[in-house]
């Protein structure tokens, strides 16, 4: 299970760590509710080098709109606080790999 991040713990969660992926997500969406087994076990296969947390957009409105989230499921990279590259929609998990793999190399 990924840590979930709030509008008030997202800027520490992101600073904190070089490398991040964050899940923008919602309980209603089923294909945000596809991408969670895909999300879980590839960053198992990222543990110790990159960080993953997801993010409830209803709940967390701020931040949502300060990375102009407009739809989900949206997969944002960040590194050194900074975002690199964003997903939107669902993809398969090569195309997941691929995408956090390029975003930090």
């Amino acid at each position: 299970m990924l840590d979930s991040v709030t509008d008030s713990s997202f800027d520490d969660f992101v600073h904190k760590h070089k490398e991040v992926v964050i899940d923008f997500w919602a309980t209603w969406c089923h294909p945000c509710i596809e991408m969670e087994p895909i999300i879980s076990e590839i960053s198992a296969s990222f543990a110790g080098r990159v960080a993953f947390a997801k993010m409830d957009t209803d709940k967390n409105p701020r931040v949502s709109k300060r990375y102009k989230v407009n739809s989900i499921p949206a997969i944002f990279a960040f590194k050194e606080g900074k975002p690199v590259d964003k997903s939107i929609g669902v993809i398969p998990k090569r195309a997941l790999v691929k995408f956090i793999n390029d975003a930090f190399d």
